[in-house]
């Protein structure tokens, strides 16, 4: 009964080390494949981790060009303040970030970030998500209410003449 007990056990094990595997695939899966900026960053500041979306917004190809440097490089510098007082506070609510590329260039970001356990030691999640689309589109719809405005101011015009010409 002992050695059954035994083989039953270690089936066990091997069940849930599977499915441990299982998870570790399915989260990097869905790091990856998201289209918000995740980077891992320890207390120090030094990235552990970026996703490829992150490596795309910033204008890497490789991980090996990110991971290891210090998230203050990526960061516009009238903005770290801001960075190091939200990591200090307990609430993390989303705000905007100006990141730099690696060509110099700014991206605005709305930045939103948790504490994880990742290899037994507590880390920093941070998601960006790139607001250079949402405010394209903003701009967008802003320009088409402004014509809608005025096309709706010309065509009362338009049939305010109307009436006296009909008249005539």
């Amino acid at each position: 009964t002992l050695s059954q007990k035994v083989y039953d056990a270690t089936l066990d094990l091997e069940e849930k080390n599977l499915k441990l595997i299982e998870s570790v695939y399915n989260f990097e899966d869905i790091f990856n494949t998201t289209m918000e900026m995740i980077v891992i960053f320890d207390d120090e500041g030094t990235i552990i981790d970026i996703n490829r979306s992150g490596l795309k917004m910033l204008g890497y190809y490789y991980k090996s060009e990110v991971v290891g440097t210090k998230i203050s490089k990526h960061i516009l510098e009238s903005e770290l303040s801001k960075v190091y007082e939200d990591l200090s506070m307990d609430t993390h609510e989303p705000y905007e970030l100006i990141i730099l590329k690696r060509d110099g260039s700014q991206l605005h970001t709305l930045k939103g970030s948790r504490r994880i356990v990742r290899g037994g030691k507590k880390v920093w999640l941070s998601t960006l998500m790139d607001l250079t689309e949402m405010r394209q589109k903003n701009r967008h719809l802003i320009q088409q209410s402004k014509m809608a405005a005025m096309g709706e101011m010309i065509e009362n015009i338009a049939h305010q003449w109307r009436q006296p010409l009909n008249t005539l």
